[in-house]
């Protein structure tokens, strides 16, 4: 639907093909974790404030950053140790804070529909 097309979001570029050297895609997807990870969390505050009875969005929310912190921690990790790359640039998406409840909604639709088109 056109409420939730999500063109007109920023979504970190993932220009790494099965020819890309492995330091460069595992830049890339540093970048793409790091950038998700601040979206579910405005996500998550978003529907913290919009919906704090739906416990099992919350909890799945609250795992899926877990999750996603865990894949930057061992990205993080590699880099260091096999690429001796210890600072990546990030982008972060646009914060929803102080939106009104349809553009958090609007936001946080546009962004998880992003996502999945990444993947």
């Amino acid at each position: 639907d056109k409420l939730c097309n999500p063109g007109s979001v920023f979504f970190p570029a993932f220009r790494v093909n099965r020819t890309s050297e492995r330091k460069e895609v595992m830049v890339a997807m540093y970048k793409l974790f790091a950038f998700l990870n601040a979206s579910l969390g405005n996500i998550t505050r978003d529907q913290e404030e919009l919906n704090p009875t739906a416990k099992e969005l919350l909890d799945r929310l609250h795992n899926t950053t877990k999750t996603t912190r865990g894949l930057i921690s061992n990205l993080t990790c590699l880099l260091c140790k096999n690429y001796n790359v210890f600072q990546v640039d990030v982008s972060y998406g646009e914060s929803s804070k102080g939106k009104s409840a349809f553009k958090k909604k609007q936001q946080g639709c546009q962004e998880l529909r992003k996502y999945v088109q990444g993947i």
